[in-house]
């Protein structure tokens, strides 16, 4: 119901704006972050707003500090759904973000490795 809500307050402008904002803010995010030593995307494969970053540390570890130092919650770890991505973590960026949180988000996981 609320999606059915919120789809009818914005119209089809407004959907395509949030679209937009989507891709562009995940695509900024996930250039700033692999940016970071040891940080890549996962795979090469086109995205829209959700990625697959690879870290150089556990990710379970990552996501801890982040949530407890910086009470940021830092995507959904993958090792227990995909062993072979056990180093992942799947992130997603919608248009709620601003790009001071995602800046806040590469800085803090800097902080963390």
């Amino acid at each position: 119901l609320a999606a059915a809500v919120y789809l009818a307050y914005t119209g089809s402008a407004g959907l395509r704006d949030v679209a937009l904002q989507n891709y562009h803010k995940a695509h900024y995010l996930a250039q700033r972050l692999t940016r970071i030593k040891g940080v890549e995307l996962a795979f090469a494969a086109p995205f829209f707003n959700e990625f697959v970053l690879r870290l150089p540390v556990n990710p379970l570890s990552v996501q801890k500090k982040l949530r407890e130092e910086y009470g940021i919650l830092f995507g959904y770890a993958l090792a227990r759904d995909y062993p072979e991505l056990a180093d992942s973590v799947l992130l997603t960026v919608t248009e709620v973000r601003t790009r001071a949180e995602l800046d806040r988000t590469v800085e803090a996981l800097e902080g963390c490795l």
